[in-house]
């Protein structure tokens, strides 16, 4: 699967609905085992669904990072 990660605007978009305030979530994008990339967010207090946009930009590296052209698992 492809995910472009060289395009500014690429990302995940990502439906959610909390009820408590504070709460969060990670989204890990892995090419391998040890090459992967995570970004973490808010999950916002909302009686409905809502709709979150996560830029690839904003994921943090480990080992060499997710390859967003090359992913195995999200």
């Amino acid at each position: 699967i492809s995910l472009d990660g060289t395009v500014p605007t690429a990302g995940i978009h990502i439906r959610t609905r909390g009820d408590q305030a504070g709460a969060t979530a990670n989204v890990i994008v892995y090419t391998n085992g040890t090459d992967f990339s995570t970004a973490t967010f808010n999950i916002p207090v909302n009686a409905t669904p809502q709709d979150l946009f996560i830029p690839f930009s904003t994921f943090v590296d480990s080992g060499a990072g997710a390859d967003f052209n090359d992913i195995g698992a999200v």
